[in-house]
């Protein structure tokens, strides 16, 4: 709204409250009247409110000043008015109740002459007329009643105008509202447009973003294949390096076996020289034996094993690769002691003569099979592998279990689930092409399941003849039925058994075939389980074509 019409409308109230301001400050409460078209004003402001009460004998103005309650009645054509109140304050006047003031009001208007027309005017402060006829009533002036219809008039002409100005005034408001409203929609439409825009943007940078990680993605994954195909390159030339190199000694074993032959043609020829001095030696030589025959045997002391670490050892190859597991802790079973020192000392030996080894000691099943898992996918063909087991085995029908440490064993068909054919590791070899697979089995002591109440297996000990496949070597500590010792009696401080002792020794000689290793191994072991009273006699099981070493 503008300065101008705040003015206006200001003036408008000021010329239309005129007379009400001045009565404002001297009425009283009980002279306080509003008309019937909502104005408010002061019953002295009336003409009739000084007529002389012919009741009273005292202005309807000061009458009703003293009333609780009054009632005034009037006439328009005549000068007569009259007030009815209840009035407490002027002494010696009888109160009139509302309905007597209302009685007494019907029975004036009765009595007022019909041509005055009387009527009620002020009901207890209430103007039942709108103002500019209630200002008519009671003063008996024609000049003055015009006077105040004409300016009765003039106020409702200037109300009249001052609501149009107010309507005018709002119409403007309405409309400063209505284009208000339409920049706030027109800003909002705006902020949304900006917010799509924004939106869309981030969109292509999120988009772009996600395509750069996908290419820094495949920029590494390309890296890495060319880094693995390099791996692998490496190590398929290594291979090769290995096998051309493990070919280089064959043939120079060939040339020491042809110059073997050669030299044996020599010495056979230089024997037939010899033997007629032999012939003179005979007597010399039936004197020895005579003398040997009485001669008492010295007790055969149990050999040293030879550490190692002692020997220089040999570079690791990468065609050979071995898997070294020792069981002593058994949860339902009874509890072993070499076990787990024999695969350490196995372990130490295969990596002395140039294997990768894998050493794993109390296994459960679940550790068991994924040892044997990882292993089997480490292994490439044309390997040379060696496996070596010691701790529990059974045979169940024919067939060779090794024994995790927490199977409980309650029936065969238990053991069938949560053992470890032997069988499978040599199959396993097999799949995987191994050029030569050496299995060393230390399991050939008493039936761990043939107490309280159980059998399985028989009742028997040790591991049942089996079958290698070609290429195949497989060893037991004992025969069929037998026992392997681990100590050679009490005086026998070797912390480790007498099968792996001897053989960790054995395979540390160089220029020896593996299976002149394994028979040796076996000739120690008999010699010394017999000096002790006890038959032990190793196992063999050979399907190996060509000559193999440990140490060349």
């Amino acid at each position: 709204m503008s300065v101008q019409a705040w003015l206006r409308l200001v003036f408008l109230l000021v010329l239309l409250s005129g007379t009400g301001q001045s009565y404002a400050d001297s009425c009283s409460f009980r002279t306080k009247i509003r008309y019937s078209d909502g104005q408010e004003g002061c019953l002295a402001d009336l003409p009739l409110a000084a007529k002389t009460s012919s009741s009273w004998g005292q202005s309807i103005d000061k009458v009703a000043q003293r009333s609780s309650f009054y009632l005034v009645v009037a006439a328009s054509s005549c000068t007569n008015a009259e007030i009815f109140s209840t009035n407490v304050n002027i002494p010696g006047q009888v109160l009139i109740v509302k309905e007597g003031i209302t009685k007494s009001a019907d029975k004036y208007i009765a009595a007022c002459p019909k041509e005055c027309d009387c009527t009620v005017v002020v009901n207890d402060g209430k103007v039942l007329l709108p103002r500019s006829l209630a200002m008519a009533l009671g003063g008996g002036d024609d000049a003055k009643i015009a006077a105040a219809n004409s300016q009765a008039q003039a106020k409702a002409e200037a109300l009249e105008r001052a609501n149009a100005e107010k309507a005018r005034i709002e119409e403007v408001q309405r409309k400063e509202r209505l284009i208000q409203q339409a920049q706030a929609q027109q800003r909002e439409q705006q902020l949304l447009a900006e917010a799509e825009a924004l939106r869309v943007q981030r969109k292509f940078e999120e988009e772009a973003r996600v395509k750069e990680q996908l290419r820094l993605a495949q920029e590494n994954k390309a890296r890495e294949d060319e880094r693995f195909a390099r791996e692998a390159a490496e190590k398929e030339r290594l291979r090769l390096a290995e096998l051309q190199k493990s070919q280089e000694l064959a043939k120079a074993d060939q040339d020491e076996r042809r110059k073997d032959r050669e030299l044996l043609q020599q010495l056979s020829t230089e024997l037939t020289r010899l033997r007629a001095e032999a012939a003179a030696a005979a007597a010399e030589a039936a004197a020895a034996k005579a003398a040997a025959a009485v001669a008492v045997a010295a007790p055969v002391p149990p050999p040293v094993a030879v550490a190692p670490e002692a020997l220089p050892p040999e570079p690791i190859y990468a065609n050979r690769k071995a898997l070294v597991m020792g069981n002593d802790s058994y949860k339902a079973v009874a509890k072993l002691e070499n076990a787990r020192e024999d695969a350490r000392l196995m372990a130490k030996s295969l990596t002395n003569v140039g294997y990768q080894v894998t050493l794993k000691l109390d296994l459960t099943e679940k550790e068991m099979k994924a040892a044997l898992r990882t292993f089997k996918n480490q292994v490439d063909a044309g390997d040379e592998v060696a496996i070596f087991y010691a701790g529990h085995g059974v045979q169940l029908v024919n067939s060779n279990y090794l024994i995790p440490i927490d199977v409980a064993g309650q029936d065969e068909e238990q053991i069938k689930d949560e053992g470890i054919a032997l069988q499978r590791l040599l199959d396993d070899m097999t799949d995987k092409k191994a050029k030569f697979t050496l299995a060393m089995i230390d399991a050939c002591r008493d039936n761990p399941f043939k107490s309280n109440g159980r059998a399985i297996g028989g009742g028997t000990r040790g591991l049942a003849p089996t079958t290698a496949a070609t290429g195949q070597m497989v060893v037991f500590s004992a025969g069929s039925g037998q026992q392997a010792l681990d100590k050679l009696g009490p005086t026998d401080k070797d912390k480790n058994g007498l099968f792996t002792r001897i053989f960790a020794r054995e395979m540390q000689k160089p220029q020896v075939t593996v299976d002149r290793v394994v028979r040796s191994v076996r000739t120690e072991v008999v010699k010394l389980a017999r000096s002790v009273g006890h038959d032990q006699v190793p196992a063999i099981y050979d399907q190996v074509v060509g000559e193999f070493y440990f140490r060349r």
